[in-house]
């Protein structure tokens, strides 16, 4: 297999986008602390503890991923412009968090 070739597509033939190879590294205890620790303080707001496992998880993927993206991205490649870009993130963040919210009892 050409890594060189699995790392960069084709997309159209005006450019190139380079494409992210990741994979998952077995967090370490800070990480494993951090997470319990932002379960339980979702926990002690209302939210049930299934819900709250999957959302701290939901948030932590978003982050991640949404790194990886613009670490890869060059400027302008999406069609995005940067205020777009930086308005993104907060506003798929708010959509995560609103939809934990809606499982609050009223």
């Amino acid at each position: 297999m050409d890594l060189g070739a699995a790392h960069t597509t084709h997309v159209g033939a005006a450019y190139q986008v380079p494409q992210v190879v990741s994979g998952f590294h077995h967090p370490g205890d800070e990480a494993v602390a951090t997470f319990r620790r932002l379960i339980a303080a979702l926990i002690a707001a209302g939210v049930p503890a299934d819900t709250a496992t999957i959302a701290v998880d939901t948030v932590l993927a978003y982050v991640n991923g949404y790194t990886i993206e613009e670490q890869a991205r060059k400027t302008g490649v999406d069609g995005w412009p940067r205020e777009r870009r930086d308005r993104a993130f907060p506003d798929g963040l708010e959509l995560i968090i609103a939809g934990v919210r809606g499982t609050l009892p009223s």
